[in-house]
């Protein structure tokens, strides 16, 4: 009888307890942290040594431990764009990036040469412009502005170092802010704005960055700490780059030093703060999104690699800047009614050359241009064409197409047979498909396969795709590391969601994709999802209540 009142009592406090949870239950700020080149098995590794933002995260949110973007080329404007849009390349069109157009001319993701584009500079109109004119389909962010109303008024902020990143979470009606490279300013465009915000430029004039020439990176823990003790961590041979940490450096040209180190970091993060104090309101009626893309990882990974003692302590640093992130934001909104998630838009392969001391002995770094000068060579003694190959922008060939297809049909069977060939020679290469063939039904049906095909659209892919080999990748430059390839180190990342006494205090292990996001923070905001993706929602969500009774 006792077991059964106990029984009676536990259902009926959770009951209540769902209930209160349940009438606060759609949050009106959310945080939305996307750590550029974030691999899941280097968090997996340094989680241990964590105790900041993190790892609170990882603790008290809904854990989706085997999170993959579903890409066959990963990269920093696609992989924003697909936590946006929550759909592919084939749809929403960043397939990278850039791409080159069918005359060859390098085209940036984010480029819009109009006038009403034109980016903000600190003494007017820069001459080239920037916005999402090239995302070709609406994002959540977009969903979420078209459902704000006079009482009920939604705002979706975006701020990043990158452009590209910020503009492929802020989608068109998003606001979208980034670090000017010429300035040292945090910038937008007419796309986004008539003027510049005056809190931006008040945060700029604060911050005072463009006044700053060096700037000292000290270690986040003390420098003999067994959380720094791996294999490679001060192996520089193969990087672009020698030691940043630990010591006083130069901003360098273009802020490219600074952009690598954790006051960049913190710089961001200062500037969502800032975003958050002057648009957040307490009323339950109102939501604010604020999506924060941290670039730093992805700087430093390319050049010094995922091992590297630069990318493993500017995460430490990230995790302590998170905490304190967090805490200001708990002062200063409803804890209850603040969602966060944190998640990456790509992970990283490790350094070729690393993986081959080790015993990966197909493990190959492929330098492409010197490959494309070799082979337009090769097709112009054969067949006489010259310059038929563009460039390379991984992992397409942009080829002169209106050439090719000049060509008898048993002659230009010949010649992608030729340029087959030769790129199979190559040690980095597993294989090689035109398009053509992946856009047949018939021939994508395996796989990785089907995760090109799912990246190319019209006028924007090249016309020959490679596959490299696990741990080989195809680069421009002679040393660090890159990412944009179909496999685990670079598809894996983390995907955590937090709201207090909502959602979280669970680990989901069922293999998830990224591009579920979208919908899922549809449903969580009550708006209405983005309009080209079909992917379900994130598993434990619906009904969550994190209050048990034991």
């Amino acid at each position: 009888m006792k077991r059964i009142q106990k029984l009676i009592l536990c259902t009926s406090i959770l009951f209540i307890q769902c209930n209160l949870v349940n009438a606060e239950r759609t949050p009106n700020l959310v945080i939305i942290f996307v750590v550029d080149q974030f691999a899941y098995r280097t968090m997996q590794k340094l989680q241990k040594y964590m105790e900041g933002g993190i790892k609170f995260l990882l603790r008290n949110g809904l854990n989706f431990t085997n999170a993959y973007h579903p890409h066959a080329m990963p990269a920093t404007a696609t992989g924003h764009t697909a936590l946006n849009t929550g759909t592919f390349a084939k749809e929403h069109g960043i397939i990278g990036n850039r791409w080159f157009d069918t005359n060859g001319i390098s085209i940036k993701c984010d480029d819009d040469h109009a006038e009403h584009a034109a980016v903000f500079g600190p003494t007017g109109p820069y001459t080239y412009g920037k916005s999402a004119k090239n995302i070709m389909v609406d994002g959540i962010s977009d969903q979420i502005i078209l459902a704000s109303q006079p009482h009920a008024p939604k705002m979706v902020f975006s701020i990043s170092l990158k452009s590209r990143a910020a503009i492929a979470c802020a989608g068109k009606l998003g606001k979208a802010l980034w670090f000017d490279e010429e300035s040292g300013n945090f910038t937008s465009s007419k796309a986004y704005f008539n003027t510049l915000p005056e809190w931006v430029t008040v945060f700029n004039n604060n911050k005072n960055i463009g006044g700053i020439r060096k700037i000292h990176w000290p270690y986040a823990l003390r420098p003999n700490h067994p959380a720094y003790r791996f294999t490679h961590e001060k192996d520089y041979r193969f990087t672009a780059g020698k030691q940043l940490v630990g010591k006083t450096i130069p901003v360098g040209k273009e802020y490219e030093h600074f952009q690598q180190t954790p006051e960049a970091m913190q710089l961001t993060l200062d500037c969502a703060k800032k975003c958050i104090d002057i648009h957040y309101r307490r009323t339950e009626s109102s939501t604010l999104v604020v999506w924060i893309s941290l670039s730093t990882p992805d700087k430093i990974g390319h050049n010094y690699g995922q091992e590297s003692l630069e990318l493993i302590d500017c995460l430490y640093h990230l995790d302590k800047q998170l905490k304190s992130f967090m805490h200001w934001v708990s002062t200063k909104t409803n804890e209850r009614l603040t969602l966060y998630a944190l998640t990456a838009d790509h992970g990283a392969a490790p350094i070729p050359e690393l993986m081959k001391e080790r015993g990966i002995h197909h493990a190959h770094r492929f330098v492409y241009s010197k490959e494309v000068k070799k082979l337009n060579e090769h097709i112009k003694q054969h067949f006489g064409i010259e310059k038929l190959i563009y460039d390379f922008k991984s992992p397409c060939f942009f080829l002169n197409e209106k050439k090719l297809h000049a060509l008898k049909r048993s002659d230009k069977k010949r010649l992608i047979k030729e340029i087959k060939d030769f790129l199979l020679e190559q040690p980095a290469i597993k294989q090689v498909w035109t398009r053509d063939e992946l856009e047949n039904p018939a021939y994508a049906c395996t796989d990785i396969a089907a995760l090109f095909k799912n990246q190319i659209y019209p006028k924007r892919s090249g016309y020959i795709f490679i596959q490299p080999y696990p741990y080989s990748f195809a680069s421009e430059y002679p040393n660090g590391a890159a990412h944009r390839s179909p496999y685990e180190y670079d598809t894996h990342v983390p995907l955590v969601l937090y709201q207090r006494n909502k959602i979280g205090n669970r680990t989901i292990n069922d293999k998830v994709y990224t591009t579920q996001f979208a919908n899922t923070l549809a449903h969580i905001l009550e708006v209405p999802k983005p309009s080209a993706s079909t992917f379900n929602m994130l598993p434990g969500i619906v009904n969550e209540c994190t209050i048990g009774c034991y």
